[in-house]
Formats: structure tokens, C-alpha cells, sequence
């Protein structure tokens, strides 16, 4: 009889205590798993954190290198264009001595092979046709001017004198003249003369009429 009354008690108590078990140990496993999502949840976090930190650290390694080498590219850059520019000054200086050198070699040898004195004559026959002006303000003062044009291709290509002055009449036959005057002349011919000149300046005269 009390054999029995156990397994009654126990027939009772198993489906009670089965339940205690299946309760108590979905409460582990769901622990458990809190457990385990939190812990996944700080593992990812602490590896985001772990690479985000060495991203930084590389980001701030890459900017440090990019830095240096700029930096050095750019002393790289000035010491060439400042050494390209001392050999410019110094090709400028070396062609301008050269140029130097042989403006004073050309010099030389032209003043050793040209005369250093020439002299010569030449004589032609020009016609001129000309016109003489003079207003007389008084018998004594008057004033004059002149002008001619001659050549005509037979002795010079070309000549033409223009005066204009302040003339005094000493006598009836004897006057003075004080003015300006301008000539000008073109000659060559065939055998190399070449006279080609304008004159210009004041003069002073005494001219006798007769």
C-alpha cells in the first residue's frame, strides 16, 4: 500500500516537477542567450570601436605621408627652379660676354682693314633755274629770299637751295646779307661716287652789284 501511495505521490508530483524543469531551464536558455547577444553586441561594438580606431590611425598616417611629401616635393620644386634659374643668369652672362667679345673682335678687325683716311675729288655741271625776291623797306634795309632748283639728271640727279635773309646796302653797289640758307644734293654716276648731303645753316655775305 505505501509502495502504491508513492508512486501515486510521485505520479502527481512528476508532471509538476517536469514543469519546473522545462520552466527553469527555458529561463537558463533565454539568459543564456541574453547573455550571449550581449556579449556579441560588446564583442561588435568593441570591434567597431577597434576599427574606427585604426582607421583614424591610418587616416592620420596617410595625411602625415601626404603632408611630408608635399612638403618635399615642393623643396624639390623650388631648389630645380632655382638652380634652372642661377643657370639661366649664368648662360645670359656667358652670351653676353660672348656678344661682348665679338663686338670688340668685329671692331678690331674692321678698324685694321679700313682706311683710317681717304680723299678724293669729283666735279659735275649742274643747270639750276632759280628765282630772287626782295622787298626794300628802306634805301638801306631790305630783306630777300631766294630759290633754285637744278640737276635735272645731266650732273646731279637732283639739287635745290632755298635762303632767306636780312640784307643792308652799304653804297649803291655794295650790300651785306645776314641769313639762313638750306641745300641740298644728290649725286653718283657710274663709277661709284656717291655725294648725297643737305647743308643747312646761317651765313653772312657781301655781294657787289654791278
Amino acid at each position: 500500500m505505501e509502495a502504491e501511495a508513492i508512486r501515486a505521490a510521485l505520479g502527481q508530483v512528476r508532471p509538476q516537477l517536469q514543469a519546473f524543469v522545462e520552466a527553469e531551464t527555458q529561463q537558463r536558455l533565454a539568459a543564456a542567450q541574453e547573455q550571449a547577444i550581449a556579449a556579441a553586441q560588446q564583442g561588435l561594438a568593441a570591434a567597431q570601436q577597434s576599427a574606427a580606431a585604426v582607421q583614424q590611425q591610418a587616416s592620420a598616417a596617410v595625411r602625415q605621408s601626404l603632408a611630408a611629401a608635399q612638403v618635399q616635393l615642393a623643396s624639390d620644386v623650388q631648389n630645380r627652379l632655382t638652380q634652372a634659374q642661377t643657370n639661366l643668369v649664368q648662360a645670359q652672362n656667358r652670351l653676353t660676354q660672348a656678344q661682348k667679345n665679338l663686338a670688340n673682335a668685329l671692331a678690331q678687325k674692321v678698324s685694321t682693314n679700313l682706311p683710317t683716311a681717304a680723299s678724293g675729288s669729283q666735279a659735275w655741271v649742274d643747270p639750276i633755274i632759280g628765282l630772287r625776291g626782295q622787298i626794300n623797306f628802306t634805301r638801306v634795309l631790305f630783306l630777300a629770299t631766294q630759290a633754285d632748283y637744278g640737276g635735272f639728271e645731266i650732273g646731279s640727279h637732283n639739287c635745290w637751295n632755298v635762303t632767306a635773309s636780312l640784307g643792308v646796302n652799304f653804297t649803291r653797289q655794295v650790300y651785306g646779307e645776314l641769313g639762313y640758307r638750306y641745300f641740298y644734293a644728290d649725286y653718283s654716276n657710274n663709277s661709284g661716287s656717291l655725294f648725297n648731303t643737305a647743308e643747312y645753316g646761317v651765313f653772312v655775305g657781301i655781294g657787289i652789284k654791278l
